[in-house]
């Protein structure tokens, strides 16, 4: 589905490049050109879904950056507001020295996922991968959209590659299989090494804690990727969004003051608790992410270029696609939310209501909470995990 999606953008800012060419002489298209030419309105949501998107990537990756710095003996919340602080100033060093280090980080990715791969390999208990139940993949769609995304970097890719569409898309078929191999790969290595006795940790939480806390080379290893990954992570949405303050405000010294006031806020929703790690990634997926990449493209391709009228219905009809997605995301989480708040005012009835503590109900108050409710389980974005 990401392919096909890349697959729309890049012929949306091919198309756009040529229009603009044709228009102005005008060579870079980016995301925010081509909204240029459905006027304000235009502007306005694809920059409220693009700040939606880097809020909810800052929040997800603050809180884990805290809950990691935690395991430390370091306070959570100060974890997630000291480390946000230095990674958001630094992100003020300038654009080179901010993509060195990115890219030194990105080479220690790589090799820390080898070591993981082959020091795990031997360790995983590769017979787990029969006994896991995947059926939950499903209800996993908007975390996995948020993840696997890389669309924000196709303008600079058709940039690279002379708009030359059928090389383009061979990068970005090469890149996104690349991309799943290895992500297919750590989520199967991750199944192995994870024993079967931390089973339920792992569904209502993040089976890389469960690796940490066994300790060895391994919590180490995983420890190095997860820090590496993170930090590229806050640097290149830090970067992304002093581009996009700095593109709108005629006086750049806005931008700065705007970069730290966002983080800001997501390490303020980040702090209120580990679990917003999840939360933020499932928001990103389901609703900015789906519409920024899944349905806005093919509606753009489809009315803004009259060489595109051929292909109208399909471009059509992937955009509905999309926005299935959405409202069925949308339903789903309005009913997770609906019964929460019943169960909680029933539960508050029958506490404050003496008639109702009286019919010789003897289980205690968290033993009226329905399933959703298990003490043990963590509540995510109205998905337990």
């Amino acid at each position: 589905v990401l392919l096909v999606q890349a697959f729309v953008c890049i012929d949306l800012i091919c198309a756009a490049r040529g229009e603009l060419c044709k228009d102005s002489g005008q060579a870079h298209v980016s995301y925010s050109s081509i909204a240029s030419a459905a006027g304000l309105p235009g502007r306005l949501l694809v920059g409220a879904l693009f700040l939606c998107l880097a809020a909810a990537t800052l929040v997800s990756q603050i809180a884990k950056m805290g809950e990691l710095l935690a395991s430390f003996s370091i306070p959570y919340g100060l974890a997630c507001f000291a480390s946000t602080a230095l990674l958001t100033s630094f992100s003020l060093a300038g654009p080179r020295i901010v993509v060195a280090v990115n890219a030194g980080l990105t080479a220690g990715f790589a090799a820390a996922a080898s070591l993981l791969f082959a020091a795990g390999a031997h360790a995983a208990n590769w017979n787990r991968l029969a006994r896991s139940d995947f059926s939950r993949c499903w209800s996993l769609a908007p975390t996995v959209l948020q993840l696997f995304v890389f669309h924000e970097i196709l303008p600079g890719l058709c940039e690279m590659l002379d708009y030359e569409r059928w090389r383009i898309r061979r990068a970005a078929l090469l890149g996104s299989t690349a991309l799943l191999l290895v992500e297919l790969s750590w989520s199967a290595l991750g199944l192995g090494l994870v024993p079967l006795s931390a089973a339920r940790q792992v569904l209502n939480g993040d089976p890389v804690n469960v690796l940490l806390e066994q300790g060895g080379s391994i919590a180490r290893i995983v420890l190095g990727l997860a820090a590496c990954a993170i930090t590229t992570t806050v640097l290149g949405t830090n970067l992304a969004l002093q581009s996009f303050f700095a593109s709108r405000r005629k006086n750049s010294g806005v931008a700065p003051v705007a970069c730290f006031l966002l983080p800001a806020a997501a390490a303020t929703i980040a702090a209120c608790s580990p679990s917003t790690f999840f939360a933020a990634i499932d928001f990103a997926g389901a609703y900015p992410v789906a519409i920024l990449w899944g349905l806005l493209p093919p509606l753009a391709l489809a009315f803004q270029f009259p060489s595109q009228r051929p292909r109208r219905a399909l471009l059509v009809l992937m955009a509905l696609l999309s926005a299935s997605f959405v409202l069925c995301n949308a339903i789903a989480d309005l009913q997770r939310w609906l019964g929460r708040s019943g169960a909680m005012a029933s539960l508050a009835m029958k506490l404050t209501n003496p008639k109702e503590r009286s019919r010789g109900n003897t289980k205690s108050p968290i033993e009226t909470f329905p399933a959703w409710s298990d003490p043990g389980a963590t509540i995510v974005s109205g998905r337990s995990r």
